[in-house]
């Protein structure tokens, strides 16, 4: 096979491994790891960690198929759904797999891989992009991704939660918070939730310890005894 031909082989795929190229070429793994070697020197594959590679050009395509498993979670995905007007900077993915190097960059983007913990590994689904399948998380597990990680600002989780209503789904808000088993997610959730007037009356059961409303602010604020949490931002809907 001429080099362009392997290359256009590749293309076939988000991402592969040496296994899969020296199935490409037809020939052993020795060869096969020169070959890839030569076409990394002339800049025609990326590397993208140790045996995986890409000759994919959209780093939102691939970005889920780096680690297996993993999914887009967090603003990658909310701005994917218009939940959000913000851009982030970096594709964020989340994976029950520990990775030593948590970011890859990519054609000039940062992949940023963020640890969760396989009991909150659910809430995502499968969407045909650009010729590739990826994961991503629902528009629901977004924002429960976001609080669980504390990698949004709950001001901000609750502006996206307010001024989307609409779009999300709150039985899959419900039942998702309940399925993390949670206590300080259900507490967070639960009073967002009733601001926009959504019945959760026993449904998200809480402790009696007091947490912030906010985790990005001082525990400062009136105690709100029904979710014992310190409501330390701003509450109005």
């Amino acid at each position: 096979m001429k080099a362009i031909d392997i290359l256009e082989e590749t293309k076939r795929y988000p991402t592969f491994n040496l296994a899969l190229f020296s199935s490409i070429l037809n020939k052993d793994r020795p060869y096969a790891r020169v070959y890839l070697h030569r076409l990394k020197e002339r800049r025609l594959i990326s590397q993208l960690q140790r045996d995986v590679y890409t000759s994919q050009d959209d780093p939102f395509c691939i970005a889920s198929c780096i680690i297996w498993p993993s999914y887009i979670s967090l603003w990658s995905a909310l701005r994917h759904y218009n939940l959000t007007e913000q851009n982030p900077h970096a594709i964020f993915v989340v994976t029950p797999r520990k990775k030593r190097k948590t970011t890859i960059l990519f054609k000039k983007t940062a992949i940023i891989f963020k640890y969760l913990k396989p009991c909150y590994f659910f809430g995502y689904t499968k969407e045909y992009l650009n010729g590739f399948d990826l994961f991503i998380a629902e528009p629901e597990k977004a924002l429960i991704d976001a609080v669980l990680l504390k990698a949004v600002s709950l001001s901000e989780v609750f502006s996206i939660l307010k001024e989307n209503k609409t779009t999300f789904d709150d039985k899959k808000l419900l039942k998702y918070t309940k399925q993390t088993k949670n206590n300080c997610l259900n507490k967070r959730m639960g009073w967002m939730l009733e601001q926009i007037s959504v019945d959760v009356h026993n449904i998200l059961p809480v402790n009696t310890t007091y947490i912030p409303l906010d985790y990005t602010k001082p525990r400062t604020g009136r105690k709100n005894t029904r979710w014992k949490i310190i409501e330390n931002m701003e509450t109005k809907v």
